[in-house]
C-alpha cells in the first residue's frame, strides 16, 4: 500500500507543478525576473 500511496503523492505533485507551469508561471516569471538581479547585486 504504501508504494501506491507515495506513487499517487508523486503524480499530484508532478501534475501540480505541470498546472502551475502551464497556467500562472507567466506572470510571475517577469516578476522575479525583474526583482532577483536586483536582490544579487545589492547584496
Amino acid at each position: 500500500m504504501l508504494k501506491w500511496i507515495s506513487l499517487a503523492v508523486l503524480l499530484m505533485i508532478i501534475g501540480g507543478f505541470g498546472f502551475v507551469a502551464f497556467t500562472d508561471v507567466n506572470v510571475p516569471q517577469t516578476e522575479i525576473s525583474k526583482t532577483v538581479p536586483n536582490d544579487r547585486f545589492y547584496n
